[in-house]
């Protein structure tokens, strides 16, 4: 997480305020963090610079929230491709000691709820609703305030089939496997291939935790 100085985040805190009639409630906690330099600390109490007001009483900055990411067209060679993509993924022996790392990392162990996420270019295809081979699927960015945030997830970081030239770390398309509730994951590496009348995927490369 990136915050600008001075700017506020609210966290949910895993505590139910007790009492009748707060079933339903929970805390947040509101922080607000400042760099602190201790040489402009000592000329502010010196008096040599004027102090700043206390920090919440200063302003947010004003940057610009970066634009959405574009969600891919949902025609027949693009949803063959994002299909070979989720199902290699959930099935592909070369990949089943990450799914289960991943798996369990995301909460009780067997527990098959698989979140799709956009990458900060790209997006799933509204609608899209793959074959998931056993596994719940969810989209989007998960409730921090509703149920277990931590969950299996796919992010889609690029897909670019104009590209031609496919290096060991440089290839058309590429996901992200990791869990929505720990840090690190995993990169995975592909080139769409086309077989005949139908398109199919292959796994070039990935990078392990």
């Amino acid at each position: 997480m990136q915050i600008p100085d001075g700017d506020p985040f609210v966290m949910p805190v895993d505590y139910r305020p007790p009492g009748k009639g707060n079933e339903n409630k929970v805390w947040i906690m509101v922080a607000r963090p400042q760099i602190w330099i201790q040489e402009e600390q000592d000329e502010i109490k010196a008096g040599n610079v004027p102090e700043n007001k206390f920090i919440w009483d200063g302003p947010t900055s004003k940057e610009e929230a970066p634009p959405p990411p574009r969600p891919l067209p949902l025609h027949d060679g693009v949803k063959e491709i994002l299909q070979a993509l989720v199902t290699d993924v959930l099935t592909s022996p070369e990949l089943k000691n990450l799914r289960e790392f991943y798996t369990q990392v995301a909460g009780k162990r067997g527990d098959k709820t698989l979140n799709l996420l956009d990458g900060d270019k790209v997006g799933w295809p509204r609608r899209f609703s793959p074959t998931s081979h056993g596994w719940k699927l969810v989209q989007g960015e998960p409730d921090p305030f509703v149920g277990d945030r931590r969950l299996l997830a796919i992010r889609l970081d690029k897909f670019d089939l104009k590209q031609t030239k496919v290096g060991e770390f440089d290839t058309p398309i590429e996901l992200r496997l990791f869990n929505t509730g720990a840090f690190g994951g995993c990169s995975l590496y592909y080139r769409p291939k086309r077989e005949g009348k139908r398109w199919t995927v292959e796994l070039l490369n990935f990078v392990t935790p």
